[in-house]
């Protein structure tokens, strides 16, 4: 257990840990809410909704999944790194402020978000007009967003590490870059 404690504490991993947590238990309510607002609104099923209805799902899918998606991360995030009851407390000068080091990483996903909506909601599109369900189309797409952008975020990362490892050495990340 020890183990698995002091593989979170890694950036790289807690970082993916707690977006794709972030990003499933977000699914949670947002499929929920789209399965309510089309159960609600009393829209047709899928092979007999319009395409503006369809863009509707879309459009408010994203404002769902944006909005539980960051306030989950903030809240993992709190959890795992600055919360007091945390027993592995860094030295507060090397600590990183909570919504800084928290919102470089949202950056960071910002980055690489029209990739992951392209895969989430141009997926839970093409799936609404093979008229699949709403909500399944809205699970699949959005794991797979999911999967995608960690493995992309991943090698951002690894990436980030090598260069300030290069640069705390004293050498020129370009020259270990070039010798690679």
């Amino acid at each position: 257990m020890q183990f698995l404690w002091r593989l979170y504490q890694r950036r790289i991993v807690n970082v993916n840990i707690n977006v794709a947590a972030a990003g499933f238990l977000a699914l949670a309510p947002t499929v929920g809410i789209i399965h309510l607002l089309t159960t609600l609104t009393h829209m047709p099923e899928p092979e007999d909704m319009s395409q503006g209805q369809k863009l509707f799902i879309n459009g408010m899918t994203f404002i769902v999944d944006i909005f539980f998606d960051v306030v989950i991360y903030y809240g993992l995030h709190w959890l795992a790194n600055h919360s007091p009851w945390r027993s592995e407390k860094l030295a507060d000068a090397s600590k990183p402020q909570f919504l800084k080091d928290a919102s470089i990483v949202q950056f960071e996903r910002a980055c690489l978000s029209p990739l992951f909506y392209v895969i989430a909601l141009g997926g839970q599109n093409l799936l609404l007009q093979l008229n699949v369900n709403a909500a399944a189309a809205t699970a699949v797409c959005f794991t797979a967003a999911i999967l995608v952008s960690r493995v992309l975020h991943t090698l951002w990362m690894l990436r980030q590490e090598r260069l300030a490892r290069a640069k705390a050495a004293g050498a020129s990340p370009d020259a270990n870059s070039k010798a690679a």
